[in-house]
């Protein structure tokens, strides 16, 4: 809210990272995110007229996304005004034993994309990202030994860029 903005302006803060997570309020729901687009919207129109810079996440792969929605919902976050982020972390969802999502896999209701879902989407995402907007992350720092199921390599980023390279991209 605008006294928080206030607070973090008064703090000497200039960019602020935020949770965007996803463009669709039924995933956001799904995953118990704790906001809605609406607000997403809201936090970083009142941070942009304090004249912060945005630093945005987005997760793919969350609960009730598929590759396809999940390429959709990128094109989204740039193509609404109010949200376009300055930077962006690309953190496609990690399966962490003891997790809700855990109960979701083991149900049968989610599975992590494959190593060639993952790869897709992001040679499908990297590309779209305005030059304006710095990827300052892809994939989630998270040992290899804490992920349960899905994409273990830490290195991922370079082998979507890499492909891009093979595919003059």
């Amino acid at each position: 809210d605008e006294a928080e903005v206030l607070h973090l302006r008064r703090l000497g803060a200039t960019k602020v990272q935020v949770g965007v997570q996803s463009m669709s309020d039924k995933v956001l729901a799904m995953n118990r995110r704790g906001h809605d687009v609406a607000q997403s919207r809201r936090a970083l129109g009142l941070l942009r007229q304090a004249g912060f810079k945005i630093h945005a996440h987005w997760m793919a792969n969350l609960h009730g996304a598929t590759v396809d929605s999940d390429i959709a919902d990128f094109a989204q976050m740039f193509s609404d005004p109010a949200i376009c982020p300055d930077e962006l972390k690309l953190y496609p969802c990690s399966l962490i034993p003891k997790t809700e999502l855990m109960t979701y896999f083991e149900s049968g209701a989610w599975r992590p994309y494959t190593r060639d879902e993952l790869l897709h989407l992001l040679c499908e995402v990297m590309p779209q990202t305005p030059l304006y907007c710095r990827l300052s992350r892809v994939i989630r720092d998270i040992p290899s030994t804490d992920i349960h199921e899905g994409n273990q390599e830490s290195n991922f980023r370079e082998v979507a860029e890499n492909a891009l390279a093979e595919r003059g991209i």
